[in-house]
């Protein structure tokens, strides 16, 4: 798959981490998207929204990353490229349910679940210096109360209590400025001719 594909891959993984949680024995049913008008309303739902996309400008974009590969011929080949553009992925989790005492004790759980589980395996999709890592899902601290109220209002929804996670994620440059070490030099010597005194 190609590497820009992770994030649509991080939200799938994440939907289908929190699809993994049951309550009471009863499945957790996840959308994405918007939850049809005509579910079972006896049934749990949860709602995974990417809510946003912020840059990650921690480190200095102008430095370039030395990397090798072996190419189609088997030779070594040498390149630097860009640092990978960082971005924090921003993920509202809404529980609907028959009632609030329901939906506060779901809330619980998945705050359990993803501190205790809150690792997200993207096989494949590693960006430059990610070192093939588990994706961790943090929680999005600065989500206050305020503001919460105000994206739902935003979003044209009745507030409902949520949780607010992000997901750090690198997408790499195609652009690859190859060079080729010396591999050795070849020193001529010329003889000058005498000069007669």
């Amino acid at each position: 798959m190609k590497q820009e594909l992770i994030i649509q891959k991080v939200t799938d993984e994440f939907s289908a981490k929190l699809s993994s949680l049951s309550i009471d024995n009863g499945k957790i049913s996840v959308f994405k998207d918007d939850i049809p008008e005509n579910i079972d309303k006896s049934l749990i739902y949860l709602r995974l929204l990417l809510i946003g996309l912020e840059h990650d400008n921690s480190q200095n974009r102008n430095d370039k990353i030395q990397q090798k590969e072996t190419d189609a011929d088997g030779n070594l080949i040498e390149f630097y490229v860009d640092q990978p553009v960082i971005i924090n992925l921003k993920y509202m989790v809404t529980p609907y349910c028959s009632s609030i005492n329901d939906a506060n004790g779901l809330l619980g759980v998945i705050i359990r679940f993803i501190k205790d589980e809150g690792y997200l395996n993207i096989e494949g999709f590693s960006w430059v210096n990610s070192n093939n890592k588990l994706l961790k899902i943090d929680i999005s601290d600065e989500m206050d109360l305020d503001k919460q109220i105000r994206l739902f209002n935003l979003l044209k929804l009745d507030y409902k209590p949520s949780l607010f996670y992000q997901v750090k994620v690198g997408i790499n440059s195609d652009k690859k400025d190859i060079f080729r070490r010396v591999e050795k030099k070849e020193i001529n010597m010329v003889k000058m001719p005498e000069k007669n005194n």
